[in-house]
């Protein structure tokens, strides 16, 4: 808040300064528009009539004797002293600055956006590629892209997936409901041999387990099945049965033997690579896999 000051007025005469008729205020000694000396008359009990009240000037300190000067006085009413070698009284509040940044060139604007977009091209042709597993192509069907894409240690695990996938294919074509085909299990021997647990309907509808020996051909270059049978236990050979249902059982019991060997010794597929035949199979994939060329199977 502003000071305010009383503005009075007497009626009785008002003593001037004699040398610019500037009048002298109560108890000044020099006149505080020259400066020049005053014999002050000793002050009086003046009639005091109330006035209106206006903002007080700015208070300044005299330099030389320290009185309180006000913002209208050219000159110290106690020393002479000029107003100019006065300072104020109370600090002036420094003008607001404020440092503006200096704003960006529009310019860039087009450059940055540009830059944006490259990135984001490059992003979406790199990031496939990037994303691209052999377990990935194995789910499309593409198990030799997949056995390229491979490392070392995961070639065999794709290779041998792969030859069960065209196994299964295989077994689909010889069901008598193709469309029930189910594999649950999967082995893949040392030899190239497949034998696979699979689930399908019966021609009475219902649902029955086999077990499908394939075996590797090096001559045709190709899998057979060798046998398929609905248990592992071997068949009895009975003394009344005929020459031909005897060595059809017996051929049975050996390719039994074989396949326990190989269930309990050979590579299990994984569960993931079963059930990814199956999509395949459901997706009507199955038919399009590739047999992997290994040169290894024709040793």
């Amino acid at each position: 808040m502003s000071e305010l000051e009383t503005v009075t007025r007497t009626t009785q005469p008002i003593p001037v300064c004699t040398h610019c008729g500037t009048p002298i205020r109560e108890g000044a000694r020099f006149c505080l528009s020259c400066g020049a000396p005053t014999a002050a008359p000793a002050p009086t009990a003046p009639t005091v009539t109330e006035a209106p009240t206006v903002p007080a000037a700015t208070p300044y300190t005299c330099t030389t004797c320290g009185t309180q000067l006000m913002g209208d006085q050219a000159f110290c009413a106690h020393c002479g002293t000029p107003k100019a070698a006065a300072t104020p009284r109370y600090a002036p509040i420094p003008p607001f600055s404020a440092t503006v940044e200096p704003k960006k060139s529009k310019k860039f604007i087009p450059l940055i956006i540009v830059g944006a977009v490259v990135s984001v091209l490059i992003l979406a042709l790199l990031l496939p590629r990037l994303l691209i597993t052999p377990a990935s192509l194995m789910e499309k069907g593409d198990y030799i892209a997949a056995y390229e894409k491979a490392n070392a240690d995961e070639k065999t695990a794709v290779a041998e997936a792969n030859a069960v996938a065209v196994c299964s294919a295989l077994c689909v074509d010889s069901l008598k409901d193709a469309e029930s085909f189910d594999l649950r299990e999967a082995w893949y021997s040392s030899t190239h041999s497949v034998v696979m647990k699979v689930a399908a309907n019966n021609s009475f509808g219902n649902t029955v387990i086999n077990y499908w020996y394939y075996t590797w051909d090096e001559d045709d270059e190709e899998y057979s099945l060798l046998t398929s049978v609905s248990s592992l236990e071997d068949d009895t050979i009975y003394s009344w049965d005929t020459t031909s249902e005897r060595l059809e059982k017996a051929v049975d019991n050996l390719a039994r033997t074989a396949m326990k060997g190989i269930m309990t010794s050979a590579y299990a597929i994984p569960e993931e690579d079963v059930d990814n035949i199956n999509d395949l199979f459901e997706k009507g994939l199955l038919d399009d896999v590739e047999l992997i060329d290994l040169p290894e199977r024709d040793d």
